[in-house]
């Protein structure tokens, strides 16, 4: 088609076909049952192709077909599988929006690739099939035509129009028609039998095979004889030069499925292990040949030949477009290729049996279409049967015909019209399901007979059983999203039941179809997105704001239901997961994502309180850290009380017991207190020192450091400072002072002390005594001593008060000047 004629064609179905959302620029190609144009998506200007289904394929089987292949598209998120952004139907206009490629397909690029290149594409097409595999799909129609190769070096498959999940896919449709394309076709799939993934591995082979030697592994002059080459001919030899390649074309192409790669992965296992080395040889090889004249697939072929059969006399073909394969995939016209070719004069005998098998098969599927068939027969089957099958089976066939045309006295009926009728009705009625179409030939004769009986209940029953066969029929068609046999439906039932328009069923299903029709755009949409993550941004094409619209349209729609709990529960586990890595305020842009979908969700709400408070910490914990470390830093360590350095530090660890800043600013204290108490006794100031490490205990109990640090003081002071160790009391005069624990004496009028000293001055030194009654201290007796040495003991005499002496408690302290230098407790009795 020339530019001009593009032009005109676009132009003029951009005047007849109008999708809103899209500006259509160009036509791109045409395809069986599609056109695809080149189209700006004017909410974004981002430029896309837009595949538009045929006005004359927009029946039941090719409708579903289209929104199949959108479908399955817009689940397989893939960097080598065309990504599909939109996806509807406008004024009974199926569109589909995909990416532009605007490369060349495989195909069209072939011989312009090095076979590098070759194998890197069909090495990413077998990943994207892996993937699209795992997901439970099978494409069905791999060919060169279906892999567009990107501006940017990705290979890109397309065209889901005939795929299918896993478990339902057949090489047959139900009308028996074989899908896919034969060059490519796996024998499974070319019998109808079922198929799985591994059916694409095969004609992946095909692809790779025809990539590297130039021309498709099986060729001949018929559709059915190239499908018979796929069944029974053996796997053909690449040409000379490619051996490296010959162990993978084997397994791909096996005949039994469970001989093949059983993943395409292993397909591409098998290819990395092909060094770019080995491919730059067989490359270079390949130049050479060019560069001397000669086609290196041809010389190499040649090569091979051990004896040329002779050429096949030339016949025309019956009908071209039906039956004569494609040219692009046959080998090359020269002699020695066209030589190595079968020209189906020599099929043995299992291939004679394949050719009988596929033909009855054929017959057995069109009984209803005896005539049609017959014609097709004459004209195509027949000139393939009279030249291939043996005489003797060609003997039995058309003796077999001949006794068939002989004429059949027709058998008298034995059953009347009524019994006839019924019959047919029976048989209507047990084919609904399978052939739903037969409802309206049922309805029409149970509307006859209503006229002619119109008080016969049982037709009336029956009729009423039909009508609501018909509503069960529209409800399950909207709820599968048929939308276009739905409306089918519609107008059956409506020349079928002229007053259903105003039964309340009738119209609720389609109040229903009408709302399915217009939120099934915006579920389809927020399925795409749901593929890309694209749950609540960017603004306006995000899963979210579709599934919103849907529900403002149906607040009890199922599946927009289900989607904002799907987006709640993805925000949830992400929150949990960034709130795990502290990750506060990303955490909380979570869960206010998620209440965004659901926003009375307990566990979030309960999550987003959790992160605020966990924030809300945060700040209180740095705050209280600056303030700390500034008092640290001028020297407030551990007064004024309450907002002191510790203090602060203390109130962190309260909110965060972990919180190693704090930790580590208690253990800075530590050092300071420690140092200060060091410098004091440095300068002999012992009970400074004694004062600073006993604050600096009841701060830090336990602590080791500081206990040392007592020890040590302790030394210290014992070395130099005045001190008494020991200290008795008694009813009775003593000599030796011997124990100083808490004594039981009696209470008489006089009380016996002496006490042991040492580091006093050498000049005398006095000391005073103390003696105290009750739990509450009060001052019963006082009395000073003189010391005239530096180290010794000392006795003296105590004389009690003659009143107020009780049973109880007593104590007795001496002291040097305002310093405690002991105390002792007594417990004294009459």
């Amino acid at each position: 088609m020339t530019a001009k004629n593009k032009q005109t064609t676009a132009s003029h179905v951009a005047s007849v076909i109008s999708i809103p959302g899209y500006e259509i620029k160009d036509l791109l190609g045409r395809g069986g049952m599609a056109m695809v144009y080149l189209a700006i998506q004017e909410s974004i200007g981002r430029e896309v192709a837009l595949k538009v289904l045929s006005p004359d394929h927009t029946d039941e089987t090719f409708s579903e077909r289209f929104l199949r292949e959108a479908r399955i598209a817009s689940q397989l998120s893939h960097p080598n599988i065309i990504t599909v952004y939109d996806a509807g139907i406008h004024n009974s206009i199926h569109y589909m929006s995909m990416e532009y490629i605007k490369g060349k397909n495989f195909n069209e690029a072939r011989d312009l690739l090095s076979r590098k290149q070759k194998v890197i594409i069909i090495k990413q097409i077998a990943d994207a099939l892996d993937f699209a595999a795992r997901k439970g799909f099978v494409h069905r129609d791999i060919k060169p035509e279906n892999i567009l190769l990107h501006q940017d070096g990705r290979a890109i498959l397309t065209d889901f129009g005939i795929a299918r999940a896993n478990d339902v896919s057949k090489g047959l449709t139900e009308t028996g028609k074989i899908l896919g394309t034969p060059y490519f076709m796996s024998p499974e799939q070319t019998k109808g039998l079922q198929i799985d993934h591994r059916t694409d591995i095969y004609s992946l082979g095909v692809v790779l095979f025809q990539a590297l030697a130039g021309y498709v592994p099986y060729d001949g002059p018929s559709l059915v004889a190239i499908c018979i080459k796929h069944l029974s001919d053996p796997i053909p030899q690449l040409p000379k030069g490619l051996e490296i390649f010959q162990p993978i074309i084997n397994i791909c192409l096996s005949k039994k499925p469970e001989h093949r790669y059983q993943h395409a992965s292993e397909l591409v296992n098998a290819l990395n292990k092909i060094t770019d080395a080995q491919l730059d040889a067989i490359d270079a090889k390949a130049a050479a040949f060019k560069k001397a004249g000669q086609d290196h697939n041809t010389a190499t072929m040649v090569e091979q030949k051990i004896e040329q059969p002779k050429k096949a006399p030339k016949r025309q073909s019956v009908s071209r477009a039906v039956e004569t394969p494609s040219k692009s995939y046959r080998k090359n016209d020269s002699p020695s290729l066209i030589a190595d070719s079968d020209d189906f004069k020599d099929l043995n005998r299992r291939k004679s049996r394949i050719l009988i098998f596929l033909l009855i098969l054929l017959f057995a599927a069109g009984y209803y279409k005896k005539s049609d068939l017959l014609i097709i027969w004459k004209q195509k089957g027949e000139p393939l049967a009279k030249k291939y099958l043996p005489p003797e089976i060609k003997q039995y066939v058309y003796a077999t015909e001949e006794v068939q045309k002989k004429p059949v006295k027709p058998k008298t009926p034995t059953l009347t019209t009524t019994q006839l009728e019924e019959q047919k009705i029976q048989k209507l009625k047990s084919t609904l399901e399978k052939i739903p179409s037969n409802a309206v030939e049922l309805a029409n004769i149970y509307n006859q007979k209503r006229i002619k009986n119109p008080e016969n209940a049982e037709i009336q029953a029956a009729a009423e059983k039909l009508r609501q066969w018909f509503l069960n029929r529209l409800d399950n068609l909207i709820t599968k999203k048929d939308f276009v046999s739905a409306n089918k439906t519609i107008n059956e039932i409506k020349i079928q039941y002229p007053l259903i328009n105003d039964d309340t069923d009738f119209i609720a299903l389609t109040e229903k179809l009408a709302l399915s029709t217009t939120n099934e755009p915006h579920l389809q949409k927020s399925r795409v997105y749901f593929a890309v993550n694209a749950l609540n941004e960017p603004e306006g094409a995000n899963a979210l704001d579709e599934l919103r619209i849907v529900l403002s349209n149906e607040p009890s729609n199922i599946e927009a239901l289900q989607g904002l709990d799907k987006i709640a529960a993805h925000f949830k586990t992400k929150a949990r997961n960034e709130l795990q890595k502290k990750a506060y305020f990303k955490a909380l842009n979570s869960t206010n994502s998620g209440l965004q979908a659901r926003h009375t969700d307990p566990e979030l709400l309960q999550l987003q309180d959790k992160i605020k408070s966990f924030i809300n910490n945060k700040n209180q914990i740095n705050t209280l850290l600056l303030k700390a470390s500034k008092k640290s830093q001028e020297g407030l360590l551990t007064s004024p009380t309450g907002n002191s350095a510790y203090d602060l530090y203390k109130r962190v660890l309260s909110i965060n017991p972990d919180n190693t800043q704090a930790q580590k600013g208690l253990i800075k204290i530590q050092k300071k207190i420690l140092r200060k108490a060091h410098t004091a006794i440095e300068q002999n100031k012992f009970r400074d020192a004694a004062t600073i490490l006993n604050n600096a205990q009841s701060l830090f109990p336990n602590n080791q450091r500081i206990e040392t640090a007592q020890k040590n003081l302790q030394r210290e002071m014992d070395a130099v400072l005045p001190i008494v160790p020991k200290i008795k009391v008694s009813s009775t005069p003593f000599s030796e002072i011997t124990d100083t624990t808490l004594q039981k004496i009696k209470l008489g009028q006089f009380l016996y002390a002496g006490f042991e000293y040492k580091n006093f001055t050498k000049n005398s030194t006095e000391l005073t005594v103390n003696v105290y009654n009750g739990t509450n201290p009060k001052l019963i007796i006082q009395k000073k001593i003189v010391l005239t040495s530096n180290r010794g003991k000392h006795f003296f005499t105590l004389q009690l008060p003659k009143i107020g002496i009780t049973n109880g408690n007593y104590s007795i302290e001496l002291l040097l000047g305002k310093s405690r230098l002991i105390k002792l407790n007594l417990f004294g009795v009459h």
